[in-house]
């Protein structure tokens, strides 16, 4: 059965349900909510918003939310997330972590770097990611800079 032929009580009771055990899977859930959202289940509840569906409409925390919907955005933009996640190589907390340093070009590498460590592991690797690419600042030159702004 698709999911278009499901009642639509059933997609949110399976939502619910999906997000009150202790590891979901995204991948189904991320199912039953594109189909609550095709069938506009959040406005006919009352609820303005994918967030307020989420938090209001089937009680996630809101960081529960917040990591729902970080990782399905970066399912969408880099669907070998997926393999990831079926595989439990990463959790959603560890995918929140990288979201702002994935790109095409990095995102098996990095993936692969983290998987099966901690958040704090990806906390790390981002540090360690952010530091290799700041800007180097010759010494002195800031100061030479706000020596010759100054019109001296």
């Amino acid at each position: 059965m698709q999911t278009h032929d499901l009642p639509s009580t059933f997609i949110v009771d399976e939502l619910t349900r999906l997000a009150a055990v202790d590891k979901p899977s995204l991948l189904e859930f991320r199912e039953m909510l594109a189909e609550a959202e095709r069938r506009g289940l959040p406005h006919q509840m009352g609820l303005s918003s994918r967030w307020r569906f989420l938090t209001a409409g089937l009680g996630l925390s809101e960081r529960a939310a917040r990591r729902r919907v970080v990782a399905l955005r970066l399912i969408d933009r880099f669907p070998v997330i997926e393999a990831y996640l079926l595989a439990r190589r990463i959790n959603l907390s560890t995918l929140c972590v990288l979201k702002h340093v994935l790109t095409e070009d990095n995102v098996v590498g990095v993936l692969d770097r983290v998987s099966g460590g901690t958040e704090q592991d990806a906390r790390a690797l981002v540090a360690s990611m952010a530091a290799s690419v700041a800007p180097v600042t010759a010494p002195g030159a800031a100061s030479a800079g706000a020596a010759s702004a100054g019109g001296g």
